[in-house]
């Protein structure tokens, strides 16, 4: 029974309201105003994200961080980001790039730095850039760390997801009456209508990301008939809002990311169809409609994919075509030389930030200014700015948390969900750079840290009727009356033996 298996009896400490207004302040500051181009955003993400540490060493003596299990978890984790702040410390006596005047001219000179041994850009203000994803980080071992009960994570999961629909909704309201101002209230208007995001590419993964999660929320909701927790009784508001943010994504997403939603969608619906199939057997209308939405299932998925290739192949001879956001002749320019630039520093990269600056220096062909910044993946610039020791630090702990839910006995349906959108923007991040957006960097780590701990909460909590590792379907709630008849018939049995042995 999902009552059973859900349960939410409210905060279990004071440290744990805490934490939760942290991830919803982080979540919503950073979808609504660091999104865009306002400059001090990493400064107040990093601010929002050190409350952890304010949280380990005034609440150490509370509730779920009053055990030394717990206390060593988080005074281990915290060495990761000391090791990178140390490194990047390092790297300041020795920086890539230098400036030389001549006359009213100001020019860059490349330094030519060792190949072994920290370095960095010349830029003053790239500290913001590294404490900003080390408080990130250690907001999400904080959320492992500080919390026990579902209620706190289900709480900034249906805040967040209504945030999402919301700002998908105002979008589309701006994108049907052309109001390209719609949201200046919160930052410069862009050339996209969804203007609090730099570039619709990464407004698309963000809402990839939430179509994934929302429809995880959606069950979890439908179970617990508490559709009033997120919009209203009526669940037309959850399914409107999933609609708003497909059709976003539809309108401002590259092919890559129209091949993840028509795929994304054919599993759901594939897997729908199969779920109605199988659990209702002997009626036969429930069993044509279950394969009718398997079919389309299986026919959306398959497009998905044809058309993903087609695009994919059409690119290689024809430079109008960007599968990836970027036509391919300069997709695969930049990939060549950022691994240029990687082979040339692969211990501990280039700096932080010194992507644009090194590249005109190795750069072998000139593909004009507009991608001189970055090489159109996430992966590949972090190689080049942090090298092997730096991503080694970033993966470590990501990489622990999924080791550590593979080791569980039992999983719940909802933590499937959250991982599945967290690997969606970690596949994007291979082919383009959604994580230069401070939203989705904040939506891995939700991701991440949710999927790993609703799953460990409600093992804690209650440790019948788990959800099967290998299930890849949504499981229905029994039938009552089903129930009731069960719950009878072991009632008169247990009589009869009584009787029996009396």
């Amino acid at each position: 029974m999902w009552e059973e298996e859900y349960p939410l009896p409210g905060y279990k400490t004071a440290t744990e309201k805490y934490v939760t207004a942290q991830f919803i302040g982080m979540g919503l500051l950073t979808s609504w105003l660091v999104g865009g181009d306002f400059a001090g955003g990493p400064s107040l993400s990093a601010a929002i994200g050190a409350l952890s540490l304010f949280f380990f060493f005034f609440y150490r003596r509370e509730g779920a961080i009053s055990t030394s299990t717990n206390r060593r978890y988080f005074r281990r984790w915290l060495l990761v980001p000391i090791a990178m702040l140390v490194i990047w410390s390092i790297g300041q006596f020795s920086p890539t790039i230098s400036y030389l005047q001549i006359g009213d001219r100001i020019y860059l000179q490349l330094a030519n730095p060792p190949t072994i041994g920290p370095v960095n850009s010349f830029s003053g203000a790239n500290w913001q850039l590294m404490v900003y994803p080390c408080m990130m980080m250690m907001s999400a071992v904080g959320l492992v760390a500080f919390t026990q009960s579902q209620h706190a994570m289900a709480k900034i999961l249906i805040t967040l997801t209504r945030s999402a629909m919301i700002l998908a909704g105002i979008g589309l309201v701006g994108e049907v009456f052309r109001w390209k101002r719609i949201l200046t209230f919160l930052t410069p208007a862009q050339d996209n209508f969804y203007s609090v995001f730099p570039h619709g590419h990464q407004w698309a993964a963000f809402a990839l990301f939430w179509m994934v999660v929302s429809f995880g929320v959606l069950f979890y909701l439908h179970h617990r008939q508490s559709w009033k927790s997120l919009f209203s009784h009526n669940s037309m508001w959850l399914v409107l809002g999933w609609v708003v943010l497909a059709w976003s994504v539809y309108w401002t997403g590259a092919p890559v990311h129209h091949f993840l939603l028509g795929l994304g969608i054919g599993l759901l619906t594939l897997s729908t169809g199969l779920m109605i199939a199988a659990n209702r057997k002997g009626h036969i209308g429930s069993m044509l409609g279950g394969g009718l939405l398997a079919l389309i299932g299986c026919a959306l998925s398959g497009g998905s994919i044809y058309y993903f290739a087609s695009e994919f192949t059409l690119a290689q001879n024809d430079v109008t075509r960007a599968p990836f956001g970027i036509p391919w002749e300069v997709q695969t320019a930049l990939w060549r030389d950022a691994w240029a630039l990687f082979e040339q520093r692969p211990y501990f990269g280039w700096g932080i930030d010194a992507f644009a600056d090194v590249l005109p220096f190795h750069q072998q062909i000139d593909l004009g200014q507009e991608y001189y910044g970055s090489p159109h993946s996430d992966l590949l610039q972090g190689l080049v700015e942090y090298g092997l020791v730096g991503m080694a630090l970033w993966l470590i702990y990501p990489l622990s948390l999924m080791f550590a839910f593979a080791r569980m006995k039992t999983h719940r349906r909802l933590s499937h969900y959250l991982w599945g959108g967290a690997t969606l923007l970690a596949l994007l991040s291979l082919v383009s750079q959604p994580l230069s957006s401070p939203a989705n960097f904040v939506c891995l780590w939700i991701g991440l840290a949710m999927a790993f701990k609703w799953s460990q909460a409600a093992e804690q909590g209650q440790r019948s009727t788990p959800v099967a590792r290998n299930s890849p379907l949504p499981v229905i709630k029994a039938n009552p009356e089903r129930e009731n008849e069960v719950d009878r018939s072991s009632k008169t049995r247990h009589k009869n033996r009584r009787r029996r042995s009396n």
